[in-house]
């Protein structure tokens, strides 16, 4: 009986394989080598075809659900300075940490991704949201405590399931990936659609109570997505590849702490990381703060909640032609990336100066949407292209790791520069 191989480009028998010590430091040496092309010449029979779009589409729904849950944080941010009547930088915090955990949860998320699948990560997360959720009815008389059950549990569980399915997606395609995961975040452009509208209806109609009873039922619907992320035989080779480094006789050292150095000294993906940081800061103070500015400026609350619904007409909209352009002999993703940020920039730094009328800020929130949109659809593919499929799981929770400190920091920040100026302006200023 014979196995396909993904680094070997042969067919390989049980009784041809070498001793296990020379296994791992050959896998380590060609996985470094090869890069991105690990799995080029592999021939996976439910790869690119088959199950796989079963798993694109429960990433795409999970992608769905944690926008919808993520991008209400402003409008559950007015709602709650308008409950505790507490200062903006405290207030503030709640929704910076539940919108920065999605990021902070990186290194966890790839640890199960790693240990044991895509799929588990994903089911622990609905149960984490669905839980936080929920605990968060019987405690929206505690400020404080809406800190433990809302920011940290169900922001925990945030980090999972966005995360997960999006590696997911990069294991079940290789000729594709890009489509794939361009489809798989196009997901969460529809839930930017619907999450402000869709928020301010529940607060209107249940009030905050009963608004986070609802979103917890929503985030436990990953549970049923994720177990349809059955593992794919690419994600098991990696995986196998994985234990047999660690077999070695210098197998911890050859295996993790070998991609974290390697990691460390790829100039090019600390240079990415560190822009990642920067843009998710900025990213967290428009989020957090793009409803109550333009209700200060005499937008009724149901206006400022459609607003994400223009976002999110232009994240879908970027997401997938974003993936699209990143198939083979496609556009090359640094580039996008340097462009997309650096007119997402203008845009924020142009806003306050016509943020007064309606239209302006429909304007804005389209045009946000679109190339912020496009900024998340390149997370894959570049931790893919500077550092290898064998290292995928771990240079994105590295990222989004690294990119969770920006989201937990701007917010704040930039609440106690506005109450310092009283002028919310300061904050797209900042942003851009």
């Amino acid at each position: 009986r014979t196995y396909p191989t993904a680094h070997f480009g042969k067919k390989m028998s049980k009784c041809e394989l070498p001793n296990s010590v020379s296994i791992g430091s050959k896998l380590d040496q060609e996985n470094q080598e090869n890069g991105p092309n690990v799995a080029r010449g592999a021939t996976f029979s439910d790869v690119d075809r088959g199950w796989a779009f079963v798993v694109l589409l429960s990433s795409s729904v999970c992608m769905f659900v944690g926008a919808t849950l993520s991008y209400g944080t402003g409008v559950v941010h007015v709602a709650l300075l308008e409950k505790f009547k507490k200062d903006a930088a405290f207030t503030s915090l709640i929704g910076s940490i539940f919108f920065s955990l999605l990021s902070l949860m990186g290194p966890a998320v790839s640890f199960v991704v790693n240990r044991w699948s895509c799929r588990v990560g994903t089911i622990l997360g609905g149960f984490l949201v669905f839980t936080g959720f929920t605990s968060s009815f019987f405690v929206t008389e505690n400020l404080t405590v809406l800190l433990l059950t809302y920011s940290c549990i169900a922001g925990s569980g945030m980090g999972f399931i966005c995360l997960a399915p999006i590696i997911a997606s990069g294991y079940s395609f290789e000729k594709y990936r890009g489509m794939a995961v361009g489809f798989t975040v196009m997901g969460a452009g529809f839930g930017i659609f619907g999450s402000g509208p869709l928020t301010q209806f529940l607060l209107d109609t249940y009030g905050l109570n009963g608004t986070f009873l609802i979103l917890g039922g929503l985030g436990l619907q990953c549970v049923l997505a994720g177990a349809l992320m059955r593992p794919s035989q690419l994600e098991l080779k990696q995986k196998i590849n994985l234990q047999m480094a660690k077999r070695t006789k210098h197998g911890i050292e050859n295996s993790r702490c070998k991609m974290y150095s390697d990691l460390c000294r790829n100039k090019t993906f600390i240079m990415i990381v560190i822009c990642g940081f920067l843009w998710n800061a900025a990213y967290a103070i428009v989020s957090v703060n793009l409803s109550n500015y333009v209700y200060s400026l005499g937008t009724n609350k149901q206006d400022a909640a459609f607003l994400w619904t223009m976002v999110g007409i232009g994240s879908t909209v970027n997401r997938l032609l974003a993936g699209l352009t990143l198939g083979p002999n496609g556009i090359d993703p640094l580039l996008l990336q340097f462009g997309f940020l650096g007119i997402v920039g203008v845009l924020g730094l142009t806003f306050p100066f016509y943020a007064s009328v309606f239209i302006g800020q429909c304007l804005f929130s389209l045009m946000y949407g679109i190339y912020s949109g496009g900024l998340v659809v390149l997370t894959n593919p570049l931790c893919l292209e500077l550092v290898g499929l064998q290292q995928l799981p771990l240079a994105v929770g590295f990222m989004y790791f690294i990119a969770g400190f920006g989201s937990i920091s701007g917010p704040p920040i930039t609440g106690l520069i506005v109450e310092a100026l009283d002028d919310y302006s300061v904050a797209f200023y900042l942003a851009g």
